[in-house]
């Protein structure tokens, strides 16, 4: 499965370094402490579902099959590779606000570490929808068009909950923790569903 992951981030390796410069840029310009979190890592997640559509159009999924892969490992690989993803644009986010916190005074630097995890979190969820989508909709402008959708709902509750549970509790380290439990649940079910209609399709 690793191998496909490689792949992945092989074939997306200049799409990161492009958004990660974008995310950079974009957090500076707005200098909202939230967005410079989570933005990142929510950009750099969208390539897990375009690469499905790049392996789609060399028909990448039935050689690999032919050696033996299976359906399931390759969504997984999906799945991995979003969260690596995520991971790299929660790493990018902490530097790009550390970076601020000396330009525009964010705050102290324990209290960004802590905060960071939300853009994790936050990314793998959006990576999970995104993927799911794109297995149940296919390869269309349609889909795109759910996936985004989705992803802004899914992402305007998830901040909103966050927003309203740090004021109410006063402790974000709870608040990351119930949002970890909820990223469980959905990238679970998200996983089953695309491995479900995946194992449907013709190919």
């Amino acid at each position: 499965m690793m191998t496909l992951v490689r792949k992945d981030l092989i074939l997306i390796k200049s799409s990161i370094v492009s958004l990660s410069i974008f995310a950079a840029v974009l957090c500076f310009l707005l200098k909202v402490p939230l967005i410079t979190y989570i933005l990142p890592a929510v950009l750099l997640v969208s390539l897990a579902s375009a690469s499905i559509r790049w392996d789609e159009q060399c028909n990448w999924d039935r050689y690999i099959m032919s050696i033996g892969v299976d359906r399931n490992t390759i969504v997984r690989s999906k799945f991995v590779t979003g969260a690596i993803l995520a991971l790299i644009g929660t790493a990018i986010g902490l530097v790009i606000s550390i970076s601020m916190s000396y330009v525009y005074d964010f705050g102290d630097v324990a209290s960004m570490v802590t905060a960071c995890p939300l853009g994790f979190i936050i990314g793998i969820i959006v990576s999970s929808v995104s993927v799911a989508v794109y297995y149940v909709t296919g390869n269309s402008v349609k889909t795109q068009y759910i996936s985004v959708v989705a992803n802004i709902v899914v992402i305007s509750a998830l901040i909103t909950l966050s927003m309203i549970a740090a004021e109410a509790f006063g402790d974000l380290t709870l608040v990351v923790l119930a949002l970890a439990a909820v990223a469980v649940v959905i990238v679970y079910t998200c996983y089953l569903v695309s491995c479900r209609r995946f194992a449907g399709i013709d190919l």
